[in-house]
């Protein structure tokens, strides 16, 4: 019997591999944690506790030493075990699914070692799924470059940030600080449809009913960064207004404001503030503006019978930022709204005609035009355009009156900054583009605030 117990020890061959064999043979053993809700027995040695965490140590060593069994009511038996594990042997044992709980018995038994490998490991698997949960952790534990890290990572993936069931569970801090963070990067529908499954959920939490009025109000001032004027009015109508989260006078206020864009909408806020838009550039590519070429046509104000579509070729030197077109206006001075269909497509040269659809929305504009007749048109949502790639944009007025005045002169390119445009031949013979609305697409993007709005790690 003596030999087969060398034998055994004899296949321990590192310090690692001994104290392993001590803690899953149980020999010796003289502390009894329970754990978990179901209070499951795990066995393990002082000496090797007092010898990885002062935690530890006072509990076993001060005048206040455990001498029952120790209850560890918070984590779950497999993931306590891996942290046994690593206090015996160095050696962690971290994955996608007990990486959170690691960090929290790092922090809570005071094992320096452990608490960065799980920042690291965290940091460096963050995945849209797992992106709420780590958010929570480095909240609750102060971890500010952590916070920094994952903010940025669901500015990249905002739309399957917002869809993950960890939103549901985000403390309020956390939630506001998404919202805050994603406001401008994702659909405002998403937003809105995210805040009520959030608020629903923290109302349950607190013990309050789930009412739209309760549901507001634990949302909070976080409720102001969803941008409902930036929505599509169908939805507004069908979606947000019968979940009566807003008042009757801000149903008035933005739906005046999809009428009109100039209306004062606040204190909700749109994509672009006053400060954006006087970032945005502008480029046309006509020589003169002409007034009305279609009056010998039709009548002032006349709709189109069926759907008229201009076209443009563009290539761009650098990347930029795409925000929407200069449309010739119908000459309206009052409120009226014209409907369009957007198509972008990126033509890739080196698969011949090949071409991939980059966007495709609806988007309403005013008639209300400057003094060249030209009335603009933004995007809900702005998208990049590369630089070298030549994309194939396609606008279509499904509603709203013809243009009164029109272009002459096409320019094959224009510069505008650092920034050259190329034009291609037109391939459609109306005139409804008179150019293209755009800002720098380099990482500051141009001053707008549609990208990183969180502080880098290591900046």
């Amino acid at each position: 019997m003596a030999s087969g117990y060398l034998s055994k020890w004899k296949t321990c061959n590192t310090l690692a591999q001994c104290n392993m064999h001590m803690l899953t043979s149980a020999e010796s053993c003289d502390v009894v944690f329970r754990v978990g809700k179901e209070e499951k027995v795990v066995t393990a040695h002082r000496y090797v506790l007092i010898s990885r965490s002062c935690v530890f140590n006072a509990m076993f060593c001060g005048p206040l030493a455990e001498k029952d069994d120790i209850s560890i009511p918070d984590v779950g038996i497999e993931d306590f075990e891996a942290f046994l594990r690593y206090l015996y042997t160095d050696i962690p044992d971290l994955t996608p699914d007990n990486a959170t709980t690691m960090l929290y018995l790092a922090k809570k038994y005071a094992v320096g070692g452990l608490e960065r490998l799980s920042l690291d490991f965290l940091e460096s698997s963050l995945t849209p799924d797992s992106a709420c949960d780590v958010l929570e952790q480095a909240h609750g534990f102060d971890e500010t470059d952590l916070t920094a890290t994952t903010l940025v990572m669901m500015a990249e993936n905002g739309e399957e940030v917002l869809e993950s069931p960890g939103l549901d569970d985000l403390c309020q801090c956390c939630f506001h600080s998404v919202v805050s963070a994603l406001c401008r990067l994702v659909k405002p529908e998403s937003m809105f449809n995210a805040a009520v499954r959030w608020s629903g959920a923290e109302c349950v939490r607190q013990g309050l009913d789930v009412t739209p009025q309760n549901q507001r109000k634990v949302i909070g001032s976080g409720f102001f960064h969803i941008l409902f004027p930036d929505m599509d009015p169908l939805f507004f109508v069908k979606t947000v207004v019968p979940s009566k989260l807003l008042t009757n006078e801000e149903h008035v206020k933005i739906l005046s404001y999809f009428l009109c864009p100039v209306e004062d909408v606040s204190p909700f806020g749109s994509r672009y503030t006053r400060e954006d838009r006087a970032l945005l550039e502008r480029v046309t590519y006509f020589e003169t503006f002409v007034v009305p070429v279609c009056c010998d046509q039709k009548k002032f104000g006349e709709s189109p019978k069926g759907e008229i579509t201009d076209d443009l070729f563009v290539r761009c030197s650098q990347k930029v930022m795409f925000h929407g077109f200069n449309i010739f206006g119908s000459g309206r001075q009052h409120i009226f709204c014209h409907n369009y269909h957007i198509k972008v497509y990126k033509n890739v040269s080196c698969h011949g005609n090949y071409r991939r659809l980059t966007l495709e929305t609806d988007i309403l504009a005013s008639s209300l035009s400057d003094a060249n007749g030209i009335a603009s048109a933004n995007l809900g949502r702005p998208v990049f355009l590369d630089g070298g790639e030549t994309y194939h944009i396609l606008v279509t007025l499904k509603s709203g009156d013809l243009p009164l005045h029109t272009g002459e002169g096409q320019r094959l390119s224009v510069e505008v900054g650092q920034v050259k445009f190329y034009f291609g031949k037109r391939t459609s013979p109306a005139r409804l583009i008179s150019g293209i609305i755009f800002s720098d697409g380099s990482p500051k993007d141009g001053g707008l605030k549609l990208t990183r709005n969180v502080r880098l790690k290591g900046k």
